[in-house]
């Protein structure tokens, strides 16, 4: 629902209003979501052991509609910067409103499973 609230309040599609409200300003160039996942370079892959033999799984085919939840391919250096922007006073990149926004707790946690969440 998120995704598509996104889209309607940007008037383009979710991944791109991320990738130029968030990603891009942030200078995180090297992330994108999984339709992209060509883009990505040498991501790491899964395995499977055949006949004493390990080969190379295909990456999985994510739909599009879990993007807004589990669809971005991400670098550990762009995921620092994202972590880098939360945890800095003055991120410089972001907008200090969405900034804040975004630290903002809108509703209590619930459980995923065995982890609660909050």
């Amino acid at each position: 629902m998120a995704g598509a609230v996104a889209e309607q309040v940007t008037g383009v599609c979710y991944e791109d209003a991320i990738l130029e409200l968030v990603l891009h300003p942030l200078g995180m160039t090297r992330t994108t979501f999984a339709r992209d996942r060509e883009a990505t370079g040498n991501a790491a892959v899964g395995h499977e052991l055949i006949d004493d033999t390990y080969a190379t799984l295909p990456p999985a085919e994510i739909p599009r509609a879990v993007h807004p939840s589990a669809g971005i391919v991400s670098t550990i250096d762009d995921m620092l910067t994202f972590v880098e922007a939360h945890a800095t006073i003055d991120p410089g990149r972001l907008d200090p409103e969405e900034l804040a926004s975004m630290r903002r707790p809108l509703a209590t946690g619930g459980s995923l499973g065995p982890v609660i969440v909050d």
